[in-house]
């Protein structure tokens, strides 16, 4: 039975993970704060980390991963990403299931990823604070090039607005960007392809509610939506499974507005819509025909659990 370890596990989606393939699969799920983790996860399968910026997180994730005879290593943390796939070749046997090196430092930076694909695909116009000519139609999204969640993420509605944080964050200017808001509804899509690319499923997530993670969604298989996430994953795309964030206009226009080059906390429901990212990661055959879109749909509904101990 393959091992595969699960890091950021103290997040949404370990839970599910483990609900759905603790009878396939040989799972451990790592965090640096194990308290975090769901107690329906048997404590013998949790495993105590560093945070990624720990001077000893990479010689700590090479001996666990040699310690518990890991086949896959998947990252749910993105501070972890570059530092794991530059130092893939330090772990033996461990494959890194997540893109290469390159793929995960540009997706990282949300200016760059626009950058990389404006040319040849629709992306929402996207700027840099610091550039002095910013044009942007209002509203418009206000955020860190880098960074997760909902922090720092302001609406501008007017160039007032544009002013006052362009004061707020100055000598900080360039770490921000200002992106044009596209008005729709929000998608956060799985696409799953092998550690060469080989692209086999695009699974689109419809976006009910989110606070920071998604707490309500919805399998829903939109043409538009697989054809546009096919046509980035071709023209650069990245290995194993990342997920596309995007918005789906009323018209049938897509604006994908991030790339995360990680398994997202919906990941779960790839897994029960009857794939399987694990053994698709070695099959280096590329498969994808759009059969996704016959799977039936999946709903997930997040809900608060208490626990309690003595």
């Amino acid at each position: 039975m393959k091992s595969i370890l699960i890091t950021g596990a103290g997040g949404a989606g370990a839970e599910l993970i483990w609900k759905l393939f603790s009878n396939k699969y040989s799972l451990f799920f790592a965090d640096a704060n194990l308290a975090r983790i769901s107690p329906d996860i048997p404590n013998a399968c949790c495993v105590k980390i560093p945070f990624a910026d720990d001077d000893d997180f990479l010689q700590e994730m090479v001996s666990v991963c040699e310690k518990l005879d890991i086949d896959l290593l998947v990252s749910a943390v993105d501070e972890e990403l570059p530092i794991l796939a530059e130092n893939a070749g330090l772990f033996g046997s461990t494959r890194m299931f997540m893109p290469e090196a390159g793929f995960i430092r540009m997706m990282l930076d949300k200016f760059q990823m626009v950058e990389h694909f404006k040319a040849n695909a629709l992306m929402p116009i996207t700027k840099l604070l610091s550039d002095h000519s910013v044009d942007i139609p209002f509203p418009s999204i206000l955020k860190p090039r880098t960074g997760r969640g909902s922090r720092d993420v302001f609406v501008l509605d007017n160039d007032d607005d544009l002013d006052y944080f362009s004061r707020k964050f100055t000598g900080r200017l360039d770490d921000f960007i200002v992106q044009e808001k596209a008005e729709g509804v929000e998608y956060t899509v799985q696409v799953v392809s092998s550690s060469q690319g080989a692209l086999h499923e695009i699974i689109p997530v419809k976006v009910f509610s989110k606070k920071g993670i998604t707490i309500s969604a919805e399998t829903e298989y939109d043409q538009n939506v697989i054809a546009a996430c096919q046509c980035l994953h071709m023209l650069g795309g990245g290995s194993g499974t990342y997920n596309i964030q995007l918005i789906l206009s009323s018209n049938g226009t897509v604006f994908p507005f991030e790339i995360n080059p990680r398994i997202s906390t919906t990941f779960g429901l790839v897994l029960a819509s009857g794939v399987d990212p694990f053994e698709l990661f070695e099959n280096h055959s590329a498969s994808f025909i759009g059969r996704a879109s016959e799977r039936s749909r999946c709903r997930l509904e997040r809900h608060w659990v208490n626990s309690i101990t003595h």
